[in-house]
Parts: structure tokens; C-alpha cells; sequence
């Protein structure tokens, strides 16, 4: 019926469509040794697997910023940074840093922040944009408005890209392909963003976290960055 693409569709189990997942197959090695040879039927479900594939992949994967559904956020009096450097990997300071420009300009920053969390950031009032400084959400409307609020470090913590400096990034989301024994035609929901500037530099095959977002694979780098989602 055209639901899939091929074998090597991320929804499917096969090994090819694990692959596109962002699996590593050392996750699936340490899998199978602890199941073990039995008789028996063992039930192994995504959320297994995908714990075994988080151990494997999280020291090695880098991290990076991506804002789904992004809200514009002007925040005035912001002190001049310039630009920031942020680790690649928070516990592997040895594989260096990648660098966010900003655009300042006349005593404010405006950067894209998640839409679907501005319900949550106006209800806390003060919060940190990371890696960078506080601010405090003083108007919600077609855009945000705030106000710079310190640099002491508070929760909440949100992950942010200066606009005008973002890489459009699409992610594909696998969900479940059968419902009971029906096909489910809507298992793989789209959702779209912008990332950090890096995110141009991401090579076919790499499995990067995005902060606060989870783990994606990359699966086409162009105009607009398009990845898998594998897990959180």
C-alpha cells in the first residue's frame, strides 16, 4: 500500500530499518547476550531496545541544539557575549566545543525558543536560556517578550538558536506501524524545527542528541537537515 519505503524503513525491525533508526548494533549484540538461547518466546519491545541502544550511544554521541515548532523571543537589556561556546559532549571536554554567533543589536537578542513550552515558561517567569544567561518572560503574544535576569544558574533550563542563524531541521518520528492487526497509515508523525548552525556540518549516519529533545540519526543533510528519531 505505500505506507513504508523499503526495507530499511526506521518503523520496521529489520536490521536495516534499525540502522536508519540510529541502533547501534553493539546495542543489539549486548541485547541478545542477555536474553540468551531459550526455548521460549521473549517479548522485546522498542523501549528495550531503546535502552539498551542509550548506554551505548550516549558518550559518543554529540550534543546540539534544536528548537521544535519554534517561538520568537526578543529579550532586551541582554549584556553583549558576542558568541558562546558550548562542550560537544558535557563528560568529553577533549572533543572541543562548537560555537553559537549572536546577532545583538541596539540592547536586545532575539532568539527562537520551543513553542510548545511557553505555557511552562510563563508560568515559571524566570528561567535560563543554556549556556547563555537567565530571563525573565514579561509579554506573550506573536512574539515573546523578556528581559534579561541574571546569570547565576536556576532551573528551568531551555534549549534556544539565535534567529536569523538557524538550520531548518526536519524529524521523522517512527511510531507503531500496526494497531492490533491494522495498519497504521499516520506511524510516521513529522515534526519541524530549527537547529544550531552546526547542525550543517552533521554527516549522513551520525547520531547526535539534540538537548532536551533526544536522540536523532541523521538522514539527509541539504538546504534542510532531515533526521530519525530514535529515542529519548
Amino acid at each position: 500500500e505505500g505506507v513504508i519505503s523499503g526495507w530499511d524503513d526506521p518503523r520496521l525491525a529489520t536490521i536495516r530499518g534499525l540502522r536508519r533508526r540510529g541502533v547501534h548494533p553493539e546495542a543489539i549484540r549486548r541485547l541478545i547476550l542477555d536474553i540468551g538461547p531459550s526455548r521460549a518466546n521473549a517479548l522485546i519491545t522498542w523501549e528495550l531496545l531503546s535502552s539498551y541502544n542509550r548506554k551505548v550511544v550516549d558518550p559518543i554521541a554529540n550534543r546540539l541544539f534544536f528548537v521544535p515548532r519554534p517561538r520568537l523571543m526578543v529579550v532586551e537589556g541582554a549584556p553583549r557575549v558576542g558568541r558562546v561556546e558550548l562542550k560537544l559532549h558535557p563528560n568529553h571536554p577533549e572533543r572541543g566545543v562548537r560555537v553559537i554567533e549572536l546577532d545583538e543589536r541596539e540592547g536586545e537578542l532575539q532568539v527562537y525558543v520551543p513553542g510548545d513550552e511557553v505555557g511552562r515558561l510563563a508560568e515559571a517567569g524566570r528561567f535560563r536560556l543554556m549556556g547563555l544567561f537567565n530571563v525573565e518572560l514579561v509579554e506573550v503574544g506573536e512574539e515573546l517578550r523578556a528581559r534579561y535576569a541574571g546569570d547565576e544558574l536556576i532551573d528551568p533550563k531551555i534549549q534556544w538558536v539565535p534567529a536569523g542563524r538557524g538550520v531548518r531541521v526536519k524529524v521523522y518520528v517512527p511510531g507503531r506501524l500496526f494497531r492490533g492487526d491494522e495498519l497504521e497509515p499516520d506511524s510516521m508523525r513529522v515534526e519541524e524545527g530549527v537547529g544550531e548552525e552546526a547542525c550543517r556540518r552533521l554527516k549522513p549516519g551520525e547520531v547526535v542528541q539534540f538537548e532536551r529533545y533526544g536522540f536523532v540519526r541523521v538522514d539527509r543533510v541539504g538546504e534542510e537537515v532531515e533526521v530519525i528519531f530514535a529515542h529519548r
